[in-house]
């Protein structure tokens, strides 16, 4: 950058640029805003280079234990379902609800064993 010396003749008699207030207090706002963005992006860096550091082995484990209920409570269900209603394919309203729900718990049982195997090989667990 040139430095500036008042005695340089290209200098004498210019007249001196002047910035308006208005001017001022919108640079310095931008400034601020600039400054904001860039605290607020650390932040959530920061956030979420913490939130995937992993969580304890045994939280999987307890996660895991009750996604193993829940699949057994809900073929526990449809197991009382399809007793208690005598489903046939007679009656096709009932057994499709039955194929329905059966096809849903193997979509868990997919799903839930899928993610944790999953995990356990991961970085996700501390």
């Amino acid at each position: 950058m040139k430095t500036f010396h008042i005695d340089e003749p290209s200098e004498i008699g210019k007249k001196r640029i002047r910035v308006s207030k208005n001017d001022l207090i919108s640079v310095k706002d931008e400034l601020s805003e600039i400054v904001v963005r860039k605290k607020i992006r650390e932040m959530v860096k920061k956030e979420l280079t913490e939130e995937t550091i992993g969580i304890p082995k045994s939280d999987v484990k307890k996660m895991e234990k009750l996604s193993d209920k829940i699949i057994k409570d809900s073929e526990t269900l449809l197991k009382m379902f399809r007793q208690k209603h005598k489903v046939s394919t007679k009656d096709s309203v009932l057994y499709n609800t039955s194929k329905d729900w059966e096809q849903a718990i193997r979509n868990l049982k997919m799903k839930f064993g899928g993610w944790f195997e999953f995990v356990k090989n991961s970085d996700y667990i501390k």
